[in-house]
């Protein structure tokens, strides 16, 4: 492998060809920032546009290796150097993003979005936010697109790996006087890692920089390579050149149209773009048609302006979501990508150009780190105070702190009469009270954890109520069968209780609850067989069975604020928020959208009369004034999506303890 420590005049000469402006990567930079745009802003149009970040992860490897090596080669390199002209760079963009978003925020956002915000925006500003997307993602989280720093995770793992890699640079250059072991070292073990993690965690995958930091090594690899091959002639054409740049086009056009948000990425779906960009990057310097493509003074200016333009363009469409409480029309994405353009063309000229390309100055710096820590403290002030209740919401229509489910999930035990062994076998598992045996089980999904929460609640302190999460009885897994040699092997149980969510069964109108499919009678049948020979198994021991029908199926209770969001004539009609239409939804709909469903509930109590069938929609609706509302006398009834929020789970858990009691008096006190 050729010395890059020390090379020779000949070998500078040829490098200095190396290190000139390539408009064609700021043309690659370009595709990559108009992919990620149309998929967030048209998903449908370009389902795969998403791994434009890996694109970006590519050539930014690229760009900042062969920086650091060029410094080396010179005599130059210094970490100081290097990170303050990071600064220059990333920062400046940056904290006018999370500045304006704070602004934005405190007039525009409920107290439990703003509180995110200030969290997200803390992260944001100390480069950690994809660990925090990372640990707060889960089935309870708030959706994508009401998260108006979500983008900023890719910036974490970028700089945690500028971090990292010009250490590792200087050190492989100083012990073993070559870079090319270490780089494929630690290229092969991340994407072993990437291939391995990806199908046991795929949102760990997905943020972990461990398994992104492969992407930006193979730019950086590439650079290596070119070093030691001093390509000299990189004016004429070259055989391979016009090859490579097909093979990297087709790349990238399968992945933005095979890849989706379902796929199992990054895993081995993420060689597309990564391999793509490669062959991109390397027949650039070629000439041929692909230059002309690349080289375009259209895209070239786009590239330019990619930075402020990612760092725009969600916020604005994330902002208008929020605000409109659905997705919004068309042509609103439409304007706001024509915003962003011009946003991120004002932002490059009047803030990146003149701090990035200025002379440097230590006041300069210093006024960027200060101001950086000032958002963070802003962001952080912001998540300790719980998004500032206090500014509005004594405006609203329900108090939205009733927005909330399992809020005091820290009471109850992380246990369920399950062995150490058992556990990881189960979803999840909590018991109310672990000083007495569970008399009461619950067993289902998500819908089953928000009920349990009301029943911990209401229960007598006497009793004890478990639940054995991840259970549907009408598929087939280890949780069913670890939770119901749970109950069987447990004489104290005397109440079985199992609540799933409709869409489990049947395909559902987002939103609605509409019943798409109604189930062919086969289907039918082959349900009621199923819980049929399940509670005879429950009885034959001993136990009662409840059958809990599923809740109404409303939007999300953040779609559904209302009201202007401030006092300010111009800025209350500006941010005034609209709640989705599908908000209110009347009773007599609800039973149209559900009658299958109803039909299979009616069957299932003909078939079984021994099992109580609980509906608690005739608690949650109101027959009288046709409606199934989202709030109740200043309440919320349900927190994420379609679940019931803590304050109606306590509602129906009375109303279900009443029935036990009045079913079967010795069980319940």
């Amino acid at each position: 492998m050729t010395d890059l420590v020390h090379p020779s005049a000949a070998q500078r000469h040829a490098q200095s060809h190396l290190n000139g402006y390539r408009p064609d990567v700021d043309g690659l930079r370009a595709l990559a920032v108009l992919s990620v745009l149309v998929f967030h802003a048209f998903p449908t149009l370009l389902p795969g546009g998403f791994i434009g970040v890996d694109v970006f992860f590519v050539i930014s490897g690229y760009l900042i290796t062969g920086l650091i090596l060029r410094e080396h080669d010179e005599g130059r390199f210094g970490f100081a150097r290097f990170y303050a002209r990071r600064t220059r760079r990333i920062f400046p963009a940056l904290m006018l993003i999370l500045g304006l978003g704070w602004i934005v925020g405190w007039l525009a956002l409920s107290s439990n979005e703003y509180s995110k915000y200030g969290k997200y925006m803390a992260g944001g500003a100390v480069f950690l936010d994809n660990f925090m997307f990372w640990r707060d993602a889960g089935y309870f989280d708030s959706q994508p697109d009401t998260k108006p720093l979500l983008h900023l995770w890719s910036l974490g793992v970028e700089e945690q790996f500028y971090l990292a890699w010009p250490l590792l640079i200087a050190l492989s250059l100083k012990l073993f006087q070559r870079l090319g072991a270490v780089l494929w070292t630690l290229l092969l073990a991340s994407l072993m890692y990437t291939f391995w993690k990806t199908p046991l965690d795929p949102v760990g995958a997905f943020y972990s920089p461990l398994t992104r930091f492969w992407e930006l090594l193979a730019g950086a690899a590439y650079v290596v390579w070119e070093r030691q091959r001093f390509v000299a002639r990189l004016g004429t054409p070259t055989p391979w050149a016009a090859p490579m740049a097909v093979l990297g086009f087709g790349l990238l056009i399968a992945g933005w149209v095979l890849i989706d948000p379902q796929r199992l990425f990054p895993g081995a779906w993420a060689l597309l773009p990564v391999v793509g960009a490669v062959a991109l990057i390397a027949a650039g310097r070629h000439p041929g048609w692909h230059q002309h493509v690349l080289q375009h003074p259209w895209l070239v200016w786009v590239g330019l302006i990619s930075y402020p333009l990612y760092l725009w363009h969600w916020p604005l469409l994330s902002f208008a979501r929020i605000l409109d409480g659905h997705t919004p029309s068309v042509e609103k994405r439409l304007s706001l990508v024509v915003a962003s353009f011009v946003l991120a063309a004002l932002t490059h000229h009047f803030i990146e150009r003149p701090i990035r390309f200025g002379p440097p100055s230590r006041l300069r710096m210093t006024g960027l780190l200060v101001g950086m820590a000032v958002l963070f403290g802003l962001g952080h002030w912001v998540s300790i105070g719980h998004g500032m209740k206090w500014r509005y919401e004594h405006r609203l229509e329900a108090d939205l702190a009733s927005m909330v489910i399992g809020a005091d999930r820290g009471r109850w035990a992380k246990r369920c009469g399950l062995t150490e062994e058992d556990m990881p076998g189960i979803g999840f598992c909590m018991q109310s009270n672990p000083a007495v045996d569970s008399q009461f089980v619950i067993l289902g999904d998500s819908k089953a954890e928000a009920l349990f929460y009301g029943l911990a609640r209401e229960s007598a302190a006497t009793q004890s109520w478990a639940i054995l999460g991840g259970t549907n009885f009408l598929g087939t897994g280890s949780d069913n069968d670890l939770a119901l040699a749970r109950i069987e092997r447990d004489p104290k149980v005397k109440v079985v209780v199992l609540h799933n969510a409709l869409r489990g069964m049947m395909p559902l109108e987002h939103g609605t609850g509409r019943v798409l499919t109604p189930p062919t009678e086969e289907a039918m049948t082959s349900w009621l067989t199923t819980y049929r020979a399940l509670f005879d198994r429950l009885q034959r021991s001993g136990r009662h069975v409840v059958f809990v029908m599923d809740n109404p199926t409303l939007p999300d209770p953040n779609d559904c604020i209302s009201g202007r969001m401030s006092d300010w004539p111009l800025l209350g009609d500006l941010l005034h928020r609209k709640p989705n239409p599908l908000c209110t939804q009347r009773y007599s709909d609800h039973r149209l959208w559900t009658a299958p469903y109803t039909e299979f509930a009616r069957r299932l109590q003909a078939d079984n009369p021994q099992v109580l069938v609980y509906n608690p929609v005739p608690l949650l609706c109101d027959e009288a004034s046709d409606l199934c509302p989202m709030s109740r006398n200043g309440q919320f009834l349900y927190s994420y999506g379609d679940h019931l929020s803590d304050h109606a789970s306590s509602l129906v858990a009375r109303d279900l303890l009443a029935r036990l009691r009045a079913r079967w008096a010795l069980l319940v006190e």
